[in-house]
């Protein structure tokens, strides 16, 4: 039997407890200035968790190095019961060879369903995530992954094995994977979708790649990847900062109708210089995902006018099922010319009840903007309204 959690904010009010009796710990360290020594401390504490299931340990903002991660390592190899283990540690100074030693121990875990690692702003290159791919392909039994790797340098390379070597774990239910400015292309985003292609249990994927150098069809590489997992229901993609063009939206479009069950639809396309086409395209592919019921759309700082953003509503607007929509339109070319239509088409979506839209930056005048408002507060049924302008 889980006991409720137990929380220590020190290292030694940790080593002073009844370590053989925890099942489920977190250990919030961060800040510390923990270096490679107490690691080993922290390490030979964890050792006698014997009994231990569930560890949450947060270690943000220390200096610990290769060496600090190959004791911890054997310290969770030491815990034969773990099955939910989280890993914050970012702002480190460990990399490559740091991976490979942590992974040497975490093979060892046998029973491990759920593993989240959060080490943004480290120094793992290539290597490091290639390392971390091969742990993975030996983790039969997770369940539910969560990797943030941002700021790694990892390149295409290092997340196209990555990514490959989620297809070795076939009973992955859930996952999360954030690889943020990681200097990666297509290339990268061809070795994650032939991983995801094989996860044909995944009901639930969060992907992140914002600021990185992903042209065209990089996004519908992603959902076409994702078309035999037929349980898959909730599907979060930031793309933001990156060149997906129009042919990249309109590809999107044609691909993510795909899709048949999705539920709920998260799509951050923000800067990424569509245009009207895209933007109209990417709505009609969005009208035909017949069981959205909450759907986010980020289509700011793009070069969408009238025409564009209209269009894309209308096609919107067929879509039903809706209850919740958040809409971001911040910088594009709309004016006063469509504002009217726009209310118009956002009424027609009888079951919504949540409604968030962002206009800011744009060419709308104070009595557009309220009429605008006006029209949608009259909405009763729309419980929960956001409007922004400026």
């Amino acid at each position: 039997m889980i006991q409720q959690k137990i929380i220590y904010n020190s290292l030694k009010e940790f080593q002073e407890s009844n370590l053989s009796d925890h099942t489920s710990i977190s250990l919030q360290l961060n800040y510390n200035n923990l270096q490679d020594q107490e690691a080993a401390i922290l390490g030979d504490a964890i050792k006698k968790c014997v009994n231990l299931i569930s560890i949450a340990l947060s270690l943000n903002y220390n200096s610990i190095q290769d060496q600090g991660l190959l004791v911890l390592g054997q310290a969770f190899a030491n815990c034969q019961n773990l099955q939910d283990l989280t890993l914050v540690m970012s702002n480190n100074l460990f990399g490559e060879q740091g991976i490979s030693n942590l992974g040497q121990g975490l093979v060892k875990c046998k029973n491990l369903i759920s593993f989240t690692l959060i080490i943004g702003s480290n120094r793992i290159g290539s290597q490091g995530a290639q390392n971390l791919g091969e742990f993975l392909s030996q983790c039969q039994n997770i369940k539910n992954l969560t990797l943030n790797l941002y700021y790694n340098d990892i390149g295409s390379k290092g997340a196209s094995y990555l990514g490959s070597q989620f297809g070795k774990c076939q009973n992955l239910n859930n996952l999360t994977l954030n690889i943020q400015a990681n200097k990666i292309c297509n290339e990268g985003i061809n070795g994650i979708a032939q991983g995801l292609s094989k996860c044909h249990n995944l009901q639930s994927v969060n992907l992140n790649f914002l600021a990185n150098n992903i042209i065209g069809k990089g996004a519908s590489i992603i959902c076409a990847s994702l078309e035999n997992c037929i349980q898959l229901s909730t599907l979060i993609l930031d793309f933001q900062l990156n060149d997906i063009s129009d042919q990249g939206s309109i590809e999107l479009g044609n691909t993510i109708q795909k899709l048949k069950n999705l539920q709920t639809l998260a799509l951050n396309l923000g800067q990424n210089n569509i245009g009207p086409s895209g933007a109209q395209k990417l709505g009609q592919g969005l009208a035909n995902c017949k069981n959205i019921q909450n759907l986010s759309l980020n289509l700011g700082a793009n070069k969408i006018d009238n025409e564009g953003a209209l269009g894309m509503v209308k096609d919107l607007s067929a879509c039903n099922t809706i209850l919740s929509l958040v809409l971001v339109l911040y910088k594009t070319q709309i004016t006063d010319e469509i504002m009217a239509n726009l209310a118009c088409s956002l009424a027609t979506l009888q079951k919504l009840y949540n409604l968030s839209i962002k206009l800011e930056t744009n060419d709308i005048s104070y009595r557009e903007k309220q009429r605008f408002s006006r029209k949608i507060q009259k909405l009763k049924r729309i419980v929960k309204k956001f409007i922004l302008f400026d």
